[in-house]
């Protein structure tokens, strides 16, 4: 989700809103420390996830940033991850399956209570729905 994050920051910039954008790289150890920090200096957090809703790693972060971050929070900590089902084998059927930049974007601006337009996000896309972009080359 690194790669959409940033295209979502970047879009964003544009709109004058600034996002600080944390790859965790790893999950064990997950750095708490800079998750925290980043809380601290935004007052939000978004946390998204390529797993699925439930059960997931942004679903771990989000609580524990509620529970240690409370009073530092502008507005409820975030998540977005995939739905809680298989992904279908059927292009048509994974049109809304896969999260992008437009996605992030339009969550950004609802925790900041303004509405943002991500249909460039959505229409500048070369690609189908199911592949992110020409870096992507496998693994089938």
């Amino acid at each position: 989700m690194v790669i959409e994050a940033i295209h979502a920051a970047e879009f964003l910039a544009t709109k004058g809103i600034s996002c600080e954008v944390l790859d965790l790289r790893t999950l064990a150890p997950l750095d708490w420390l800079s998750i925290f920090k980043s809380t601290a200096k935004t007052g939000r957090i978004l946390a998204l996830d390529t797993g699925t809703t439930t059960g997931s790693i942004s679903g771990e972060i989000v609580t524990r940033v509620a529970d240690k971050c409370w009073k530092l929070l502008k507005c409820a900590p975030q998540r977005l991850a995939m739905p809680d089902f298989p992904e279908s084998t059927s292009f048509a059927l994974t049109v809304n399956y896969h999260l992008r930049a437009e996605h992030i974007a339009k969550k950004v601006g609802e925790m900041l209570e303004r509405n943002i337009d991500t249909s460039f996000l959505a229409n500048q896309r070369e690609h189908p729905h199911d592949i992110p972009g020409d870096w992507f080359t496998g693994p089938f």
